[in-house]
């Protein structure tokens, strides 16, 4: 690992200089493109040839060049600039030179990190006029992590385990008197996680901030309890997930920004335990930079010994919620994972994205696949209005804060997609429902979306089969991976209104294949014109079963030999008005394995 993390600590400090804007001080070149127009007026001002200029990444840099032992004259200028320019009168800090004030609280505590482990592990090789002053903005940022600890989301992970972390980490450098009150706090958030979930289970990006703060404790903490109870949550919790998937991306995961749903995993983790030898930075390559930093810091230290799972194949469940548990199967040429049930709304992290968003960006169904192309799929819920435009999934290509506001502007926002899945090894069965539905649309419904998609579509007969309406099951064949899908009946809309039921779709697929997609769609509703549509307990719902290294004759034989038993059946205590209201149950008996699911879709 110590190899690994010099060729990145190279790597970052060469990306460092070539981004050095020696005029401000600080790295630039961060694209202001991110945001939108109407953002860039309203926040930012001052827009150089080499804007934006973060203030994390340039810390982190400057911490960097202490890791590498130079006297480099970019350490005072990023300080000078940052002491300057970043702290805000009540503490907290920007996240860029041109920012005009305050718009996202989150860069208080990504640039905290560095400028701790800077004060921590150097503060006697910066100037001591520059040193007093970092000292000075960290002990006004103390408040500010107070402050947020009150106010802050519990199942939003990142920045509450910042305000937990770095005000018991600097009460105990800077105000002793608070700190255990200060720790006490930490534990108990700590213990809500252990017992209830992190909500950002299954995302990289996410997980891995959460492990640079946790072993920021292990860095700065001399308090044996802050540390066991930061070590322990660390291993046994995000650890354990992180070596369960190892190269494999994360599924389910959430804020599929990239709309593409990689099989590999290429974050900086990957790098740094050697699943990867491509440093691909993507678009924020300022985690490089800092998980760089924190991982030499730490394993100067002490030896990283991360828990071993190298046996396949495997399972994992995590809890994500309360009320919900991501589960996860992964064998040698696939990985499938989905969430049980979907998050309830009590929970509005899983439910917004910024104001206006919805949690079904993520995935809460997944599977990635070892064939030639790296395929993978994902059940994704789409939503069309009168202008074509598509809003439930908006995030195709890079993410930026325009896709943003692509959501759907509903009258009723956000309805509510729900989920009921079962995971038994590599068999699937999946039930959905949606909920307070109020808008005018040309299409609802989900489907099912491989991406780079090199195979065949066949019937259970093996004859291909065109694009286009196809009743009962299918088999998708990706080299000697097979994919056996068969969908489920699911509710009209067309016709129908809250009252009223117009019965439901055959059990069917809707093929469509474009460039490297394949899409197998079971919406709901698909219109050419646009009409308002109100309406309540919209399901459907699909089998999957997926196997390798089967003779395809054999593999088509047994699936043949499915059986599935979808019944509706009216519940009138709890009045159910039709059979849309009613408890559905499924059955179904595949390759030897019985599964059922049972949903009472009125109450639930």
């Amino acid at each position: 690992m110590k190899e690994r993390l010099g060729k990145l600590l190279e790597f970052c400090l060469d990306e460092g200089r070539r981004h050095y804007d020696p005029e401000a001080g600080l790295i630039g070149d961060f694209d202001p493109r991110f945001y939108t127009e109407k953002m860039l007026a309203e926040h930012f001002n001052a827009l150089s040839l080499r804007s934006l200029h973060p203030y994390r990444d340039s810390l982190t840099f400057a911490l960097l060049l202490l890791i590498a032992g130079g006297k480099d004259e970019k350490i005072s200028a990023v300080l000078e600039s940052f002491c300057r320019h970043a702290p805000e009168p009540d503490g907290r800090l920007k996240w860029f030179l041109e920012e005009k004030h305050i718009r996202d609280g989150n860069g208080t505590f990504f640039s905290v990190e560095p400028l701790l482990l800077m004060e921590h592990c150097f503060g006697g090789e910066l100037p001591e006029f520059q040193r007093k002053q970092v000292i000075s903005i960290l002990k006004n940022t103390y408040h500010v992590f107070v402050r947020e600890r009150s106010v802050s989301s519990w199942s939003y992970v990142n920045p509450t385990l910042a305000a937990y972390t770095f005000s018991g980490l600097l009460s105990e450098k800077f105000f002793p008197e608070n700190f255990e009150p200060d720790l006490a706090e930490f534990k108990r958030y700590i213990a809500y996680l252990t017992e209830n979930g992190v909500a950002e289970n299954y995302t990289t990006t996410y997980l891995t901030v959460d492990t640079l703060i946790l072993l920021c404790v292990l860095i700065v903490s001399g308090s044996r309890d802050f540390r066991e109870t930061a070590r322990r949550f660390l291993f046994d919790v995000i650890f354990r997930e992180t070596m369960f998937f190892g190269a494999r991306f994360p599924a389910p995961f959430r804020r599929g920004y990239n709309g593409y749903y990689e099989t590999e995993r290429k974050d900086v983790l990957a790098c740094i335990f050697g699943w990867t030898s491509s440093f691909d930075t993507g678009r924020d390559p300022a985690l490089f930079m800092i998980a760089t930093a924190v991982f030499l810091l730490y394993t100067e230290k002490e030896t990283l010994v991360l828990p071993e799972n190298s046996a396949l194949p495997r399972e994992l469940t995590m809890k994500i919620h309360e009320d919900c548990r991501g589960r996860s199967f992964l064998d040698e040429k696939f990985l499938i994972g989905a969430f049980d049930s979907y998050p309830s709304r009590e929970n509005i992290v899983w439910q917004c994205v910024t104001a206006g968003g919805s949690g079904w960006q993520d995935g809460p169904v997944y599977a990635t696949f070892e064939n030639r192309s790296k395929s993978s799929m994902i059940l994704r819920l789409e939503a069309v209005d009168g202008k074509n435009q598509f809003n439930c999934h908006p995030y195709e290509g890079n993410f930026c804060m325009e896709k943003v506001h692509r959501l759907y502007e509903w009258r009723s926002f956000p309805p509510e997609p729900k989920i009921r899945t079962l995971l038994r090894r590599n068999s699937l069965l999946c039930l959905f429902k949606i909920d307070r539905i109020d808008g005018i649309l040309k299409r609802l419904g989900f489907n099912l979306r491989f991406s780079r998609f090199e195979g065949d579509v066949l019937d259970l007969n093996g004859t291909p089969l065109p694009d286009g309406i196809h009743q009962g099951p299918l088999i998708v064949a990706l080299d000697d991976i097979l994919v056996y899908l068969h969908p489920l009946k699911r509710v009209r809309m067309k016709g129908a209104s809250l009252a009223v039921c117009n019965g439901f779709h055959d059990p069917e697929f809707c093929i469509g294949r474009k460039d490297e997609i394949l899409e197998l769609a079971m919406f709901n509703l698909d219109e050419p014109e646009a009409a308002l549509y109100t309406q309540n307990h919209v399901s459907g719902g699909f089998l999957l079963h997926v196997e390798s290294g089967v003779g395809r004759e054999c593999f088509l034989e047994r699936m043949r030999l499915v059986k599935v038993s979808d019944v509706f059946v009216r519940n009138r205590i709890n009045a159910c008005i039709d059979e849309r209201d009613a408890v559905r149950t499924v059955e179904v008996e595949v390759a030897d394995e019985k599964m059922s699911l049972s949903w009472d879709h009125y109450s639930a």
